[in-house]
Parts: structure tokens; sequence; C-alpha cells
């Protein structure tokens, strides 16, 4: 079984590498956590819409799909 995270933020920004150890912590045994989002990126923000697009389009799919 596993659980996700998800947020629109690059993975080295935003609350995941906050909470990431307090959540799999909180988790049952036999509870996996997965990480669902942009990759981790230097800036905060992607400046071109097209590449936006499709990479909020990844994070929902990651996350819902």
């Amino acid at each position: 079984m596993c659980e996700a995270w998800a947020q629109e933020e690059a993975r080295n920004h935003g609350a995941w590498p906050f909470l990431r150890e307090q959540l799999e912590g909180a988790l049952p045994p036999g509870v996996a956590l997965e990480y669902a989002g942009r990759p981790a990126a230097a800036p905060t923000a992607i400046c071109n819409a097209g590449l936006h697009m499709v990479e909020q389009h990844a994070v929902v799919i990651s996350a819902l799909g």
C-alpha cells in the first residue's frame, strides 16, 4: 500500500522537505510514502506558460492517476 504527497512546488521547495520524515513516521508499517510533484529545481517557478501547463498536468496525473 502507498500514500502520496502532492504539491505544485518543486521537490526541494514547499512543505515536502520539512514534512517528509514526519509523515513517514506517522504511517503504519508497510505503507510507503511517495512524492507527486515537480522535480527539484533552483527556480521557484517556470517562466514559460506552455512548459508550466505540461508540468502541471504531469503533477495532477501523478497525484490522482
